[in-house]
């Protein structure tokens, strides 16, 4: 598996790679972290999946073998030619070409970063075993799909889509589109497709036919587990006592999740609630600062109206999640990707009864 985050949060690559390796696969998974990257292999734990994580950072390198569906990858092929350009040592005696616009200056600075944790994955791999099947998590790891081909020729290419790329929440309209000439350069080449809903099937079958034929919908669901009896961890965490009712958002702190407009309500709660941020993510100190205002507006309150926790290991949520009274999902419609998306956390609040 290729993934282009530190693995260890991520819900869906955690279930699948463990539901692999309970039917027989070994499984490695090849993530990237710049701040805490794994000297050596760690094991999810109880399982036989080992995850790598890397840092490494090759030198970023063109394709000389004709990309397919040329067409549809005019952009990417043009910051390329502008890439090579920066490492080339006679570039400043040649002609100089127009400064690039801002909208391709978007796209190049995005497709730098895809580059480099996708070559991080790639020199990763190379300390393993050939693998019989490379299964590829979300956009960034397909810009190396040609590599992987010529490596690995014998190897089955699956494609798992989290997220509709062409139109995420958090990114802007030249990354969209940058996305989309990702995925339709490399649709031919995606032997099988993976996504999370029947609504991101349908759009992906849509747009991209040739994988209609090649489509298997895995929901984000968990496992069902009984679940011990609630220890009061997560009251605890929250510094409230076990009869306080928590209304609990977890997850990452991101725009355009409705969080702002969630922590802001805590100024209109009953005193016996509190909302329990529980996650981590860019958007935190601001949600810190809305919340310090919440709790200046309510200083009658006994216990706060917000509260910030940190996340936990996937193999411990239930137990943190089971202490709310109330589970949050609070995304805004902004974008088709949040309109038909089914976050882990629908499955998560119920798992935990």
């Amino acid at each position: 598996m290729l993934v282009h985050n530190s693995v260890v949060r991520d819900a869906r690559v955690l279930k699948e790679a463990r539901s692999l390796a309970s039917h027989g696969y070994s499984v490695d998974v090849h993530g990237f972290d710049l701040k805490q990257p794994f000297k050596t292999a760690l094991k999810l734990p109880g399982s036989e999946v080992n995850v790598y994580v890397s840092t490494v950072e090759p030198k970023v390198e063109t394709h000389e073998k004709p990309i397919r569906n040329k067409s549809s990858f005019k952009i990417i092929r043009k910051l390329q030619k502008k890439l090579s350009k920066l490492f080339d040592p006679n570039a400043s005696h040649r002609k100089q070409e127009p400064a690039l616009s801002a909208s391709d200056a978007i796209k190049e600075k995005k497709f730098r970063h895809y580059r480099k944790v996708s070559g991080a994955l790639l020199k990763s791999l190379e300390s393993r075993p050939d693998p019989d099947i490379i299964h590829i998590h979300d956009i960034i790891p397909l810009t190396i799909l040609n590599e992987l081909a010529e490596r690995y020729p014998r190897a089955i290419i699956v494609w798992d889509a989290h997220e509709i790329y062409e139109d995420v929440a958090q990114a802007e309209p030249e990354v969209g589109q940058l996305n989309e000439s990702i995925i339709r350069s490399s649709v031919e080449q995606i032997e099988h497709f993976i996504t999370i809903s029947e609504s991101f099937r349908d759009f992906y079958g849509k747009k991209y036919p040739c994988l209609r034929d090649r489509t298997t919908v895995i929901r984000n669901a968990t496992e069902l587990l009984p679940l011990p009896e609630y220890d009061g961890r997560l009251h605890e965490a929250a510094g409230l006592p076990r009869s306080q009712r928590i209304a609990l958002y977890q997850g990452g702190f991101s725009t355009h999740r409705g969080l702002e407009l969630l922590v802001a309500s805590g100024a209109h709660l009953d005193p016996s609630w509190t909302i329990v941020m529980m996650g981590w993510g860019k958007l935190e100190d601001n949600l810190r600062e809305i919340a310090a205002e919440v709790e200046s507006l309510a200083k009658g309150r006994p216990l706060p109206a917000v509260s910030f926790i940190p996340g936990a290991p996937q193999e411990e949520l239930g137990l943190w999640t089971s202490g709310a009274t109330l589970g949050v999902i609070p995304y805004e419609d902004h974008g088709l990707n949040h309109r038909f998306c089914m976050p882990n956390k629908l499955w998560e609040y119920p798992n935990a009864g």
